[in-house]
């Protein structure tokens, strides 16, 4: 049986509660099922450091980090980073448009 598509990400954005100047983010990718009802398929939490950095929460419990070096990784998760990004930005476009009626 095949993976039902993600239909829908979620972001969720702060900052660490150690390392203020990190740009920590969970992401949670979701499916539909027939009766309209979301899964959670599967989610992570990275966080980007002032210097381009990005790191992986590896565990959660210990708070324990790894720093990313793979290169396909590392473009994954940059992209993953301007996904929220871009859908901040056209969160805010929109609300600014529906506000101006």
């Amino acid at each position: 049986m095949s993976e039902p598509p993600v239909t829908h990400v979620t972001y969720k954005s702060g900052t660490h509660h150690i390392e203020p100047s990190w740009d920590v983010m969970q992401v949670i990718y979701q499916s539909t099922d027939a009766n309209n009802k979301k899964r959670i398929e599967t989610s992570f939490v990275v966080a980007r450091a002032l210097d381009g950095t990005i790191r992986r929460r590896t565990d959660i419990v210990l708070e324990r980090w790894e720093i990313i070096t793979d290169p396909e990784e590392l473009r994954f998760y940059q992209s993953v980073f301007d996904d929220r990004d871009k859908a901040r930005l056209r969160d805010e476009a929109a609300k600014a448009a529906g506000g101006a009626e």
